[in-house]
């Protein structure tokens, strides 16, 4: 394969995983801003139950470090194709 057809396919292989990255990256954010804020939007809702009122924010902080998880992943393929497509330009 040539170098230059090697080098527009890393192109959009790079293009692909940046906007993937980003678009999982404000996904996963609103959704747990969204859940975190969720007990301070209807406080009458719990009243009843205050208990419940710290269940939003736990899966909050789960879904935040499963996110990050996935995120870091997604990150280093990422840079794997970042690393290529920089050799094959020089």
């Amino acid at each position: 394969m040539e170098n230059e057809k090697a080098a527009a396919l890393l192109w959009d292989e790079w293009k692909y995983r940046h906007d993937l990255f980003w678009r999982s990256l404000y996904r996963y954010a609103g959704s747990v801003i969204t859940l975190w804020i969720i007990p301070f939007l209807k406080p009458e809702v719990f009243k009843p139950f205050p208990a419940a009122t710290l269940l939003f924010p736990v899966l909050a902080l789960f879904l935040s470090v499963f996110s990050a998880w996935l995120l870091g992943a997604e990150q280093r393929r990422f840079a794997m194709v970042n690393t290529k497509y920089d050799e094959l330009r020089q």
